[in-house]
């Protein structure tokens, strides 16, 4: 399992898009015993290894973007094993500068524009190692768009909240890996909104948006004016295999 840095959640004058969660790429768990790999990982070939070095890249998460507003969230850096890439969350932008950055799964957007979230999956690769942010039109005192995660698309489970990672039992216990981060709205705009499951950050309508959990690639929350967006979590590289 190969799951890369979240993206930093963004900060703008009322509204502060979600980071998006690192890439997140797995291969089946029958070539190392029996275990529940997640949907991702349930068709793909497991990599030989033997017994050596192997150079292994961990990315860390994207910074959280600073105050004042409004500002972008840094792209969470790649994980690398083998032939395998990860590529970092995109970083999540504030209110009134450009679309979300794609990535592994790409940031929410921070406009008013249906279509300005971040892509995910980008590069692409099979299966998809991240989907998209989200977004809400029009924003008017509320949260904008949750970075996507590696199951589902920022904005899925409601406006502004992160998307859900993906689970898997590689490390023998059913983990959650690669949620999205969660947007933050304006002071009149509501309760926060949380990340996705997987590590995904909290959105804050008050203060400074929370940081990804380590070691997940969840993205960081966006925060709302003069607060500082939450940091991506640094991602992970699990290798399991047949030891007899």
């Amino acid at each position: 399992m190969v799951v890369a840095g979240g993206g930093g959640g963004g900060t703008g004058c009322s509204h502060g898009a979600g980071g998006g969660a690192g890439g997140f790429r797995e291969s089946s768990g029958a070539a190392s015993g029996c275990y529940t790999a997640s949907p991702l990982g349930s068709c793909v070939s497991a990599l030989p290894v033997t017994v050596q070095g192997y150079p292994i890249t961990v990315g860390g998460g994207g910074a959280g973007a600073p105050n004042p507003s409004p500002k972008f969230g840094g792209d969470g850096n790649n994980s690398i094993f083998s032939t395998i890439t990860s590529t970092g969350g995109g970083g999540g932008g504030g209110w009134t500068n450009s679309a979300g950055r794609s990535g592994g799964s790409g940031s929410g957007s921070a406009s008013t524009t249906l279509t300005n979230f971040g892509a995910g999956n980008t590069p692409p690769v099979s299966p998809p190692q991240g989907n998209p942010g989200g977004s809400v039109s029009p924003p008017s005192g509320s949260r904008m768009g949750g970075g996507g995660g590696a199951g589902e698309a920022g904005n899925t489970d409601g406006d502004g909240l992160g998307g859900d990672g993906v689970q898997t039992a590689i490390n023998a216990t059913s983990t959650f890996y690669a949620g999205g981060g969660g947007a933050g709205g304006s002071s009149c705009g509501g309760a926060n909104a949380p990340g996705g499951d997987g590590g995904g950050g909290t959105g804050s309508g008050s203060g400074a948006g929370g940081a990804g959990t380590a070691n997940t690639g969840g993205g960081g929350g966006g925060s709302y004016s003069s607060q500082d967006g939450g940091a991506g979590g640094s991602g992970i590289v699990i290798i399991r295999y047949r030891f007899q």
